[in-house]
C-alpha cells in the first residue's frame, strides 16, 4: 500500500492574500529507508519543494545590508510557504 504525502502551498495573490493549493504526492521513502511515517513525509515534503519550487534573485538588496532578495515561484504564483501533511507551515 503506497502512502499518500498532502502538501499545501501558501501562494501570494495579486491583491496580496494567501491562497492554499493542495497537492497530493506519493511517499516511496518509507520503503526504502527505515523512517517512521513522520519523517518520510516531511523529508518527501521537502525534496518536492526543492525540485518543484523555483527561487529566483531579485535585483533589490534587503534594506541596509547588502543581502540578496529571494523570491520562491511555483507556475508563476509567489510560494511564501508550505504545509506538510497538515503540520506546521515551514
Amino acid at each position: 500500500m503506497e502512502n499518500i504525502v498532502t502538501i499545501t502551498l501558501l501562494t501570494l495573490t495579486l491583491l496580496g492574500n494567501i491562497e492554499m493549493t493542495t497537492l497530493e504526492i506519493p511517499n516511496t521513502r518509507e520503503r526504502y529507508d527505515d523512517l517512521n511515517w513522520k519523517k518520510s513525509n516531511s523529508l518527501v515534503c521537502s525534496s518536492w519543494y526543492h525540485t518543484n519550487v523555483a527561487v529566483e534573485k531579485n535585483r533589490k538588496y534587503k534594506p541596509f545590508t547588502k543581502q540578496n532578495i529571494y523570491t520562491h515561484k511555483y507556475k508563476g504564483k509567489t510560494v511564501v510557504g508550505y504545509i506538510c501533511g497538515g503540520h506546521e507551515p515551514e
